[in-house]
């Protein structure tokens, strides 16, 4: 049975004997498959309704035996029948004769994961013609006509001349018009000819979507089934056409080559329909998958963060196998973009015009070298389309130097000093890092800027600029980043010691706020005295302590004190801990004040000045 099986066709081939299937697409046998007696299997019963025994009860007189054999098979899912297998004319592209420009054009392709490159080459690599006709009642038709004869005739008069039809009747009427309609048929062909009723492979439909630019796209992006689908056959008829068109140079439709895994459950399980597991992109944003929120007054409700939260999410994980999604999966998310708005948010109302103008500190100058150098990171990783490396990036720059560092340090100039900082840059560059992860809290946290950023028309939406270096005037920041960068390792490692110290000091029951303490470093190498003498006047404010001094001498027999020693270049050191010199003062907190309830000097200063001169 040469036209019902791969191993039968190979076997007759050798033979000579050509592949036929003599079954109608019902299941009835036809006369060819019994030429002695046309009618007596045509009029019989179906495959499916016992045909096959038809067949044996013909030929019984020469069978030596039988036997059943238990074997898999393919079943139709809908009806629960066997499929039958049987060869049928098909129109067939020839990928021989191209595979080998096809596999050098992907050598130029930049593959994410890299994977795919191995992957797709083997596909492409394994075939030598590729079926592109389907029989189905939709779809583009192949414009195929057929004579009497069955021959099928496609030149290129015949199919401009159907293109022509299709424009004025539209496609429909190729399978809803008359068979033998004339007006289908060009004037040069002489007889009785018929249209065919294939239809065109989708996946050739979908490949040749290359059509639509000017040039290969710069990046193609769908899940690891489209490997034997979209990305090869967009291949495959992108180097077919440019080879016929004698192209000098054959390149691949795409310059990058995304290939995506698929989202499960978070048990990890695939999601089903049948299984009740799926989850909507609604549901995410919506906030519906998550605990409600108890507001003060009212029922509690959904915490919608809308369609950035879904964003947010995809941005974060490694898209290039399975992901998991889910309340467990969504809860960090969720709460990472509730801190992106905080931070935001207190930014927004903290920020001050004259802190344009402002003298920048050694604070400043370390927490605008934190920005650039995460902005170049975040800007690296999107460009190579590496998006939870970007947005882990983001993250950690939150948690060690932005809000645990920089804001906390900052907190005492903004409520009780001058104002200053450099929050305007830091809150330009947050935003152009966010632009591509969560633009609706990009674009909301613009509109909320101060007016005279506003009235600014210099200042530009960051969400336009996302790879754009400056965020503030290079003059005002030069500084040797290679000195800052050494200092800011010593301070670093000194207030890593120090908070270890103040967690020690607040475990005892001896301290609450870190402002109720001051610290003295005891170092002897040179080359730490040195950074440390050009940090003096701000150690404090890196230490978030009221006093901090360098080989000061020791109290005698204090009321407490925690030691810690650390290391830097191989250089020893100690950090003492001890209890504060003065008084609170009543405005800062800080205890700078020569007695109880009383102000210490700069704030004495700032009130006395009076409001005009208060941040």
């Amino acid at each position: 049975a040469p036209g019902h099986g791969q191993e039968d066709y190979e076997a007759c081939s050798k033979l000579g004997i050509d592949a036929f299937a003599p079954i109608t697409d019902d299941g009835h046998f036809t006369i060819e498959a019994y030429p002695a007696d046309p009618e007596r299997l045509s009029q019989g019963p179906t495959i499916h309704e016992g045909g096959g025994q038809a067949v044996m009860d013909i030929i019984a007189d020469d069978v030596l035996k039988t036997h059943t054999i238990r074997h898999k098979y393919p079943y139709d899912w809908r009806t629960k029948k066997p499929v039958v297998i049987r060869a049928t004319a098909q129109w067939f592209a020839d990928v021989g004769s191209i595979k080998g420009d096809a596999l050098k054009a992907l050598e130029a392709v930049q593959f994410i994961p890299d994977t795919g490159r191995t992957r797709l080459e083997n596909f492409v690599r394994g075939r030598s013609e590729w079926c592109i006709s389907r029989q189905r009642s939709w779809g583009v038709p192949i414009p195929a006509l057929y004579n009497e004869n069955g021959e099928a005739v496609m030149t290129d008069e015949s199919i401009e001349h159907i293109i022509s039809v299709l424009q004025q009747r539209s496609s429909q009427a190729w399978f809803s018009d008359a068979p033998d309609d004339p007006a289908w048929i060009p004037s040069s062909l002489r007889g009785n000819f018929r249209r065919g009723t294939d239809t065109m492979d989708v996946w050739f439909d979908s490949g040749s979507s290359w059509t639509e630019v000017d040039q290969p796209a710069d990046v193609y992006l769908e899940g690891s089934d489209q490997h034997r689908g979209w990305f090869q056959s967009s291949l495959l008829t992108y180097i077919a056409t440019k080879m016929a068109d004698g192209a000098a140079t054959i390149t691949a439709p795409f310059k990058t080559l995304i290939t995506h895994g698929f989202t499960l459950d978070d048990q990890g399980k695939k999601m089903s329909k049948s299984l009740g597991n799926t989850i909507s992109p609604e549901q995410v944003m919506d906030g519906t998958l998550l605990p409600p929120v108890k507001p003060k007054k009212g029922e509690p409700r959904p915490d919608a963060l809308g369609p950035d939260a879904l964003r947010l999410w995809a941005a974060s994980v490694d898209y290039t196998s399975d992901i998991p999604i889910g309340p467990s999966v969504l809860a960090p998310v969720h709460t990472a973009l509730i801190k992106y708005r905080t931070i935001l948010k207190m930014i927004v109302g903290s920020m001050h015009e004259s802190a344009r103008t402002a003298p920048l500190t050694k604070l400043d100058l370390i927490a605008l070298m934190h920005l650039n150098d995460t902005m170049k990171q975040v800007r690296e990783a999107f460009r190579k389309n590496e998006f939870h490396q970007g947005t882990q990036i983001i993250n950690r720059w939150i948690a060690n130097e932005l809000s645990s560092f920089y804001l906390d340090a900052l907190k005492d100039r903004l409520y009780c000093g001058d104002g200053g900082g450099v929050l305007e840059p830091i809150f330009v560059g947050f935003l152009r890092m966010l632009a591509p992860v969560t633009p609706l809290l990009v674009e909301e946290a613009w509109a909320h800027r101060p007016q005279w950023m506003v009235d600014d028309i210099a200042c530009e939406n960051p969400a336009r600029h996302i790879y754009d270096d400056a965020v503030i005037d290079q003059s005002r920041s030069g500084y040797d980043q290679e000195a800052l960068r050494e200092e800011w390792s010593l301070i670093s490692t000194l207030r890593d010691a120090v908070k270890v110290g103040l967690e020690t000091a607040r475990d005892a029951k001896q301290v609450g706020s870190s402002l109720q303490c001051s610290v003295v470093i005891e170092v002897e190498a040179d080359r730490a005295l040195e950074c440390l003498k050009r940090f003096q006047e701000d150690l404090d404010v890196f230490f978030v302590v009221s006093s901090a001094e360098v080989n000061a001498p020791l109290p005698q027999n204090p009321e407490w004190s925690y030691v810690r020693e650390f290391t830097w270049q191989g250089a020893q050191g100690k950090v003492h801990i001890l209890p504060p010199k003065e008084a609170k003062c009543s405005r800062c907190w800080r205890y700078l004040a020569h007695e109880e309830d009383d102000l210490c000097q700069r704030c004495d200063d700032v009130v006395t000045a009076g409001p005009e001169s208060s941040s």
